[in-house]
């Protein structure tokens, strides 16, 4: 002991001993708080995949309210009712913030409230079994080895209802909102508590918060923006949308008493739309956004299409929706071309020639009639008519044939 008490006081005497003690403390601390942070960043994440009932899942029974109105992914409603879940606490019962694990057990207030405990989801797990619920399929699997757990973790969030004497009606998981369910709770009788003043009850948290804006394309120019919102102990009398241009000039604001707003811009460029929400809390009228409710948008440029005008017989560029107008446009090459006729040309008696059908219209010039090409037949009985000076000709022309004869005839006798 002695020997003990004499390195203690050596330690105690070097400040350097004490500063590298000093360092190990805070090292210690540092990796046990950087575990238990991340142990509890593991179990505070949403699980937003296609298993979940509620995408992304619950924080606080005004969360499971709000699913409830909203009938999330259409279903919702009918799965709840189906664990007796209800749209708010009942009289008499109440919200406690607990843990299911891979036991089974449902633990609230630090102790087992129920087992043998599972869970559905939406997609089919290892240990699952089939049920239906309102016509539809989901999968029950059970808590006992961890089957419905991922690999690694133990346990999960829950927000645990208990009734007035303290035992397990319900839960809903708090990553996915499934619901759990026990065929073993734990009947709890509490000892009567000794009579106390009652203590006065706090105030009730007014809260108006705007969660969420989403922004759907309708077509290329037409939008709708819906605007998600939860509000506690206070009311929303208004959401206001604002669109801005790419410049942040204002476009359009549109006050709406619904969270749901359409939107037409045929002008293309790149937007920004902002939900705005006129809550009175607390008896005070304020104004509420958030950054998650500003969205961006785009109206793009509309394709253009080479048609042919067919009143006109020219090509010409239009955009693709006009050019679905069948009796208006063509695109097909023959469409834009004259049609061509044959026709006699009247001036030359010339039939075969190929003429537009509008040029074909000048009957002064054409006739669509071959017979007009033809000559007019001379009579057989006529003959030809001439005159003194034809009469000339013709003896001069035989004499200078006959001349022309003798001449010959002597050159080949002298010759």
């Amino acid at each position: 002991m002695n020997t003990l008490l004499n390195k203690f006081r050596h330690i105690k005497s070097s400040k350097r001993a004490i500063g590298g003690l000093f360092v190990l403390a805070v090292m210690a601390l540092g990796f046990g708080s950087l575990y238990v942070g991340q142990q509890n960043q593991a179990n505070a994440a949403g699980d937003c995949s296609a298993n979940s009932i509620v995408r992304c899942g619950v924080g606080h029974y005004g969360d499971i309210t709000r699913v409830y109105d909203e009938n999330h992914q259409g279903d919702l409603r009918a799965i709840y009712d189906h664990y007796w879940i209800k749209r708010e606490v009942a009289a008499g019962d109440r919200v406690v913030q607990g843990v299911t694990n891979n036991r089974g057990e449902v633990i609230a207030e630090g102790r087992v409230v129920a087992r043998n405990a599972s869970s559905i989801g939406r997609q089919k797990q290892a240990a699952s079994r089939q049920i239906s619920i309102a016509g539809k399929t989901y999968y029950e699997t059970t808590h006992v080895g961890g089957a419905a757990f991922r690999q690694g973790i133990s346990e999960l969030g829950a927000i645990v209802v208990l009734d007035a004497n303290g035992s397990f009606k319900y839960a809903v998981m708090n990553v996915c909102g499934n619901p759990i369910f026990s065929p073993e709770p734990v009947r709890n009788t509490p000892p009567k508590p000794p009579v106390t003043p009652p203590a006065p009850q706090p105030k009730k948290q007014s809260v108006a918060r705007c969660d969420a804006l989403s922004v759907q394309a309708i077509d290329r120019t037409k939008f709708q923006f819906v605007a998600n919102h939860y509000v506690e102990n206070a009311t929303i009398s208004k959401v206001t949308f604002v669109v801005r241009d790419a410049q942040g000039k204002e476009v359009k604001r549109e006050e709406s008493t619904s969270n749901k707003f359409e939107f037409t811009q045929t002008t293309a460029g790149k937007y920004t739309v902002e939900a705005i929400l006129t809550a009175k809390i607390d008896g005070k009228e304020q104004e509420i956004t958030a950054a998650n409710c500003k969205k961006q948008f785009e109206v793009v440029e509309e394709g253009k299409a080479k048609v042919c005008e067919i009143s006109t017989k020219t090509w010409k560029e239009v955009t693709k929706k006009e050019a679905e107008d069948t009796k208006k446009y063509s695109t097909k090459q023959e469409d834009c071309e004259e049609k061509k006729v044959r026709v006699c040309e009247i001036s030359t008696k010339t039939w075969g020639k190929e003429v537009t059908e509008q040029e074909a219209q000048d009957k002064s010039k054409y006739s669509t009639n071959q017979a007009d090409c033809k000559e007019a037949p001379v009579s057989q009985g006529a003959l030809p008519t001439t005159g003194p000076a034809g009469i000339i000709g013709g003896t001069v022309g035989l004499a200078a044939i006959g001349l022309a004869g003798y001449y010959y005839y002597t050159s080949r006798r002298n010759g």
